[in-house]
């Protein structure tokens, strides 16, 4: 099964790893400092949370999280994971 990781800036300009799952709660990991993740932050982090890329090839998809009322721009990313364990990342 495969689920889909987001990366999110919330508040403060601070960072925010979660995994998209079934039920209320997903897993997340709150990055410290205000600048945006390094690509192996990224990849500790989800290993922390039990997931890793489905291809370990794959590069985040970035995206502008945007609304009309919404100044700036707000950037986000996601990449399709699965659950560790699960035949492993090449």
């Amino acid at each position: 099964m495969t689920y889909r990781a987001m990366l999110a800036g919330v508040s403060q300009g601070l960072w925010e790893l979660f995994v998209v799952v079934s039920g209320p709660s997903w897993p997340a990991h709150r990055f410290a400092g205000p600048s945006i993740p390094t690509h192996a932050e990224r990849a500790d982090a989800l290993t922390g949370l039990g997931f890793e890329p489905v291809d370990a090839d794959a590069e985040w998809d970035w995206l502008e999280l945007s609304s009309p009322d919404v100044v700036p721009v707000r950037l986000g990313a996601q990449l399709i994971v699965r659950p560790l364990g699960n035949g492993g990342a090449s």
